[in-house]
């Protein structure tokens, strides 16, 4: 199956094979890896995670994972992991994790609202 790679993900689509696209495509990563967030906030009450942290402690509710992945966002496990914020529904997301899902289904895993690369460069 050329032009297709599996991931944990399922089958991905590789991009073409041409200047345009694969260049277009780094470029586009590396502004998100711009755009990324440095501290995670409880969806509860909006108090701010300490690093460590595992469970917010003015509300006790649980620290986010990755909407993709399910896993921890924090930058301990894996300094090199970006995160970002959907514009759609506010949830984390790692960003490599959220741009090979969008290249699945331009839906996002949380709400279901449509959204694409371009409406992530957006933010």
């Amino acid at each position: 199956m050329t032009g297709w790679r599996l991931t944990v993900y399922g089958l991905i689509r590789q991009p073409e094979a041409k200047d345009g696209p694969i260049e277009d495509s780094l470029e586009k990563s590396s502004i998100l890896r711009k755009q990324s967030i440095d501290t995670i906030i409880c969806y509860s009450c909006r108090d701010v995670f300490i690093e460590k942290e595992n469970v917010c402690d003015k509300c006790g509710a649980p620290k986010p994972n990755c909407i993709v992945c399910g896993l921890d966002l924090s930058p301990e496990t894996d300094p090199s992991e970006k995160v970002i914020i959907l514009p759609c529904c506010s949830v984390y997301v790692h960003t490599e994790h959220i741009l090979e899902w969008l290249e699945i289904k331009e839906l996002c895993p949380n709400c279901k609202q449509k959204i694409t690369k371009e409406d992530l460069l957006s933010i």
